[in-house]
């Protein structure tokens, strides 16, 4: 992303999105980009999920599980469709395909069929500022979600900053992948 010049003001379209090969080798994939964010893989629907988060709006992009090579972007989900605040942030994805979207400036979660483009569920979080959110526990069944508490013109109070864990939403993550990176000097 550009220079933050005051909190929450960028540089605009100075960012960019690379990815990282297994011999350390970095390739730009995507330019012109506010605000990198919500990086996910769907490798059963061979699909990277993106977000540009001042596009407010989540991209698919086909994806080449061999090369890490990405191609065909298309946005599947746009916020406004669904009257929606705040902007993209971090991201995972569920054993069903379906993605969980922290809602910056929106207090919540957000659980998305990409497929459809639908939006299928908010969950509420104690914290405006949203920030990330993965599945842990020993079943997986358990999401964290974190917030940031950012001064942005007022004082964000706790929890705000908080990392919070949220049970009973009946779905599942994906193990993490290892990756093998051979960097040499």
């Amino acid at each position: 992303m550009g220079y933050e010049y005051e909190p929450g003001k960028f540089h605009l379209k100075k960012g960019s999105l690379y990815r990282i090969d297994s011999d350390g080798s970095a390739h730009r994939v995507v330019r012109d980009v506010d605000i990198s964010n919500g990086l996910c893989w769907d490798e059963s629907e061979r699909a990277f999920y993106y977000a540009d988060s001042f596009e407010y709006a989540i991209r698919r992009y086909d994806y080449d599980v061999d090369t890490g090579a990405i191609s065909n972007p298309r946005i599947v989900f746009r916020y406004k469709d669904h009257g929606l605040d705040g902007i993209v942030d971090g991201m995972t994805i569920d054993t069903d395909g379906n993605l969980w979207v922290a809602n910056f400036d929106g207090s919540q979660v957000l659980k998305i069929d990409p497929r459809a483009g639908s939006l299928l569920q908010r969950v509420a979080v104690p914290a405006l500022q949203t920030t990330s959110c993965t599945f842990g526990g020993p079943a997986l069944d358990q999401l964290y979600v974190t917030s940031a508490a950012m001064h942005r013109g007022a004082e964000q109070r706790a929890p705000a900053g908080a990392t919070f864990r949220v049970s009973g939403l009946a779905a599942r993550g994906r193990p993490d992948r290892p990756v093998n990176l051979q960097l040499t000097q």
